[in-house]
């Protein structure tokens, strides 16, 4: 449902679906996030399984994802994440 996906970019390559989880549960800036992830898949190269620096999150209820998109630029490791709407094609 790509009314309530985002995606993220500019992750580390070691960054997990944990990583992601916190980073939108324990946001100081906006506490009604906590809890509001329903599912993170992290794209992974398939021979090393690392992470190719990019990743969608699937929130609860739409309006969930667009608080999210207020992270945008939000720190993860030494990386400001890019965070905008997942659209239909780059879910496909």
């Amino acid at each position: 449902d790509h009314t309530r996906s985002l995606f993220l970019g500019n992750l580390a390559y070691n960054v997990d679906e944990e990583d992601l989880i916190r980073l939108f549960h324990r946001s100081k800036e906006y506490p009604e996030l906590s809890g509001s992830v329903e599912a993170v898949r992290v794209v992974r190269d398939r021979k090393t399984n690392l992470g190719k620096g990019i990743a969608f999150v699937l929130f609860k209820k739409s309006g969930d994802a667009r608080t999210g998109l207020l992270l945008d630029g939000a720190k993860l490791g030494d990386r400001a994440v890019r965070v905008t709407r997942a659209s239909k094609n780059r879910a496909a």
